[in-house]
């Protein structure tokens, strides 16, 4: 590669081989940009002067440390004549992204072609061409606390890459471009880390000395690499572009049998580098020389592999640790340790770096709908295992490849199980003949007809040995179960939680798929997790995503429990039954005590330490203080309020893609057609809850979608929210044929949106007269059950006949409650009031939930929602006092 002409002013000795600073950069003061959190971004070059130090190998653990912790990271692949960063990421990118993807070799050739040309030569020239993330690759992992990780390559690497790098004119990335550059990397990241290459060139004089905040110098203990080494670092210090570049010293590979030898070593590059880092006290320089330093370990030295994944936290001399140390020293202290990873979750991906491919591996194609993605990763490592090559269906696998089918009823609900057998070669039906297809049986399911010909391998009822040795056999390749069942594997999908309380599954449930991926991923870094409505949107879908996530993903978890945290009462009511359910008594010393031992326990790993605790409906993090336990457990909240962004992992959930909209209506309005389906989706904005609300409308008054359409614009959808058009239109219609479903519903607007035990109505002699105007004084079930019913057929409410259970949306609830006169809003207020007494009074004493489904526990919330406390009636009282008694659970909490 030609090298610029150097100016002679050299301010210190140049190494043996010159190293010169860049003369085209400008060497005036630092301009830095503050990113989030107020702090600046910093660039770190990490630089060997000789090669085979383990360099690139410190720059990826580094970097997915730093992103572990929060941080937005960049990490780039500077090595541009032998580029290798990306090999320890690789099971974290997309396939073929390399071939794809530009890097730093495009970025410098894109500003020289434009530089070349005529146009302005102004700042709006380098500022549009010195952006990195146009170039950057994310990876694709969950870390915790908002942090990211971007992986920015050499250069797309094609047959083209080595013409690009020899035909790159260097004499065009001049002082203003690198400026400008420097400043897109410090306001787009927290951290940018440059694997820079060895030796002097101008690539490397650039992310050496024109770059960076901080060089880490590294260099194993042998006498030509640390005075290589301690010579470039002195250089680089005395020619520093305007701003200190702090110059960490790091011995690496360093080990081997002769202690003595060891320590000669070290002492020698501590003197060599005398001075480095600067700024030390003399206990602090030696504690950093005698603590910062690189182990050699032989076991990384046949595979790119992530010591983040290869090390288990905490062992002392790993070189997880190692690069931890260095991490705090590169981050004045900022950054210490890897949030520890689940053990599970780092044996698993482990295997994707160090898995064996057998030299001619059998391929297979493996075919499943996103709600069956355990089953999935379940089976693709079974066959892996066995020594399959396992590829997605459009892979462009080979005419004639078999194809191994999770059928469930979701599979066969989907449009995929239309078209298996093109599916199953990849090539959608090429001529050479149709590939054989084994459809694997992972839920009871009866084969519709034109799969009738396709003999089923058959997994319901089998343990796990059984159903891996049934996949092979059917495969013609029995193999060992030795590998199927290694302890990394994933956890066989059917295995059911020992403790299990979670509301019924959807089943009409459509859509989020990619949303409910990413939960379960950033449930197993950050372990707690919060699901919030983005930008506010109401209807979002929040409590059915939890309760979709609960169900699609048992198999992780011993114990799902499902908490109702509309308030602290409710969530340490529901912790209390947690503890009785798991220690049967445990109640008898009341609700508090009950709630703070399972909190305690499930903190420590007791009697399980994978569990799943879903807390819904929650306000802020302040009412949950001392509920959440914390430990190797997942935490799922979903909520309202924007503030717990501030402190826990965040998922928002928005509107619905359009192709979830249609296939939401068109899957509960059977003819619907998918022009009227999108019509329908568009006239509600996708918007969740008002597509949930149309497609009953529709289904249940056999309405038109255009004539539906047109209601909604007569009901203001245009300037209204979808929600309020949507409601409108059910109420309008409502009201013409039953006045008391209406009267239902005005009740319900003033209950809490949690569910209501229909039993509380059902029995209820004030209900009776409320609905029918004073003209029924007692309970009547033969008449209550058809005015539900036609409340439940207009979407404004959830009916849940399994759970024996109503709710009504708080989207709905403001809705309807806006609907009521002013007048009578007191009257039906008083009225709740009445009818939530008269449960608590027909409860009998003592019930649990298992005697009732949801019994006194699940009244409570409604009480404290329609502000009982300031009734005067005697018996909402009275109602008031039993629960201060703590006769049922729940009532100490009161």
């Amino acid at each position: 590669m030609p090298r610029p002409t150097r100016r002679p002013d050299h301010r210190d000795g140049p190494p043996s081989k010159p190293m010169v600073p860049n003369p085209r950069l400008g060497r005036g003061t630092s301009r830095r940009r503050t990113v989030t959190g107020g702090r600046e971004g910093r660039i770190i070059t990490f630089y060997s002067y000789k090669g085979g130090v383990g360099r690139t190998m410190a720059v990826a653990n580094i970097a997915w440390i730093l992103a572990s912790n929060g941080h937005r990271v960049l990490a780039c692949d500077w090595d541009l004549e032998a580029p290798g960063l990306h090999h320890y990421f690789h099971p974290f990118l997309p396939p073929a992204a390399l071939g794809s993807t530009t890097g730093i070799v495009d970025l410098f050739a894109d500003h020289a072609v434009l530089a070349r040309g005529r146009g302005p030569r102004g700042r709006d020239l380098y500022t549009h061409t010195a952006r990195v993330r146009p170039h950057a690759l994310s990876v694709e992992w969950a870390f915790p606390g908002g942090g990211s990780l971007d992986f920015l390559s050499a250069g797309r690497q094609n047959a083209e890459y080595l013409d690009t790098l020899a035909s790159l004119s260097w004499d065009y990335v001049g002082g203003p471009f690198l400026s400008a550059l420097r400043e897109d990397m410090q306001r787009n990241y927290d951290y940018v880390l440059i694997d820079s290459r060895t030796g002097l060139s101008n690539a490397v004089e650039i992310c050496t000395v024109d770059l960076p905040d901080v060089l880490v110098s590294c260099f194993t203990l042998n006498i030509q690499s640390i005075e290589g080494a301690a010579r470039t670092a002195r250089y680089i210090g005395h020619n520093s572009p305007g701003w200190e570049i702090r110059i960490l010293p790091v011995p690496m590979r360093v080990g081997g049998p002769d202690t003595s030898k060891l320590a000669a070593g070290r002492q020698r590059a501590r003197n060599s580098f005398e001075g480095l880092p600067s700024g030390l006290s003399g206990a602090a320089a030696d504690r950093y020389w005698a603590e910062v330093a690189i182990p050699d370990q032989p076991k990384y030295g046949c595979e790119e592999i992530l010591a983040v994944f290869g090390d288990v936290s905490g062992e002392p001399g790993s070189l997880l640790t190692a690069y931890e140390r260095l991490t705090s020293a590169i981050t004045d202290g900022l950054v210490e340790r890897l949030p520890v990873l689940d053990e599970s979750l780092r044996r698993r991906h482990l295997a994707s770096f160090t898995l064996p491919v057998p030299t001619r591996a059998v391929p297979v194609v493996l075919a499943h709908v996103p709600a069956d993605r355990l089953w999935a990763e379940w089976i693709g490592w079974a066959l892996r295992s066995a020594g399959f090559q396992v590829l997605p269906p459009d892979s462009g696998a080979p005419s004639g490849t078999p194809a191994v089918v999770a059928v469930s009823p979701n599979f066969l609900g989907s449009p995929r199980s239309r078209t298996m057998p093109a599916a199953a070669d990849g090539s959608g039906g090429t001529p050479g003949g149709v590939a054989r297809v084994v459809p694997v049986m992972v839920e009871p399911v009866v084969l519709p007809t034109r799969l009738a010909g396709l003999v089923p391998v058959d997994l319901t009822g089998l343990d796990e040995a059984g159903a891996a040795a049934a996949v092979l056999q059917a495969l013609d390749q029995p193999g060992s179960l030795d590998g199927v069942l290694d302890p990394a594997r994933p956890r066989f999908p059917a295995r059911q939680p020992v403790v299990w309380r979670v509301p019924g599954r959807d089943t009409a449930f459509v859509g989020r798929d990619l949303v409910l991926d990413r939960l379960h991923d950033s449930l197993a870094v950050s372990r707690s997790v919060v699901v919030l409505p983005d930008g506010g949107l109401p209807g979002a879908g929040r409590r059915w995503l939890a309760v979709e996530y609960a169900h699609r993903f048992r198999a992780d978890y011993n114990l799902v429990w499902w908490i109702p945290a509309g308030t602290a009462h409710a969530a340490t009511a529901s912790l209390a039954r947690l503890a009785e359910a798991l220690w049967p008594g445990t109640l008898l010393d009341g609700a508090d005590a009950a709630c703070a031992r399972v909190v305690e326990a499930l903190t420590a790993g007791r009697p399980y330490d994978r569990w799943l605790l879903v807390f819904d409906d929650a306000g802020g993090p302040g009412e949950l203080a001392g509920l959440v336990p914390s430990g190797a457990g997942r935490v799922l909240i979903t909520s309202r309020s924007a503030s717990w962004a501030e402190s826990i992992e965040t998922v928002q959930l928005g509107a619905f893609s359009r192709e979830e909209s249609v296939e939401l209506l068109r899957g509960r309005v059977s003819g619907l057609g998918e022009p009227d389906a999108d019509r329908v989706a568009s006239a509600v904005g996708d918007m969740p809850l008002a597509v949930a609300q149309a497609a009953t409308w529709l289904r249940e008054t056999e309405t038109s979608a255009v004539t539906y359409v047109r209601e909604l614009a007569r009901a203001g959808a245009e300037s209204a929210s979808p929600v309020t058009a949507c409601c409108r239109v059910a109420l309008a219609g409502l009201r013409e044929v039953s006045p008391a479903a209406v009267r239902l519903l005005w009740l319900c607007s003033q209950l809490a949106p949690t569910p209501l035990p229909l039993d509380a109505l059902v029995r209820s002699e004030t209900l009776a007269g409320v609905l029918w105007a004073g003209r029924v004084d007692r309970a009547d079930p033969l008449r209550f059950m058809p005015v539900l019913q036609e409340a439940g057929r207009s979407g404004l409410l959830e009916v849940d006949r399994r759970a024996q259970t109503l709710r009504m949306h708080r989207a709905v609830q403001l809705e309807i409650h806006a609907e009521v006169d002013s007048d009578e809003r007191d009257a039906v207020r008083h009225h709740a009031h009445l009818i939530l007494a008269e449960a608590v009074r027909n409860q009998p004493d003592g019930v649990l939930g298992d005697e009732a489904p949801e019994g006194l526990q699940a009244l409570w919330p409604h009480l404290d929602h329609t502000e009982a406390e300031h009734c005067s009636s005697p018996e909402v009282k009275s109602a008031l006092m039993r629960r201060a008694s703590g006769s049922a659970p729940g009532g100490a909490a009161g």
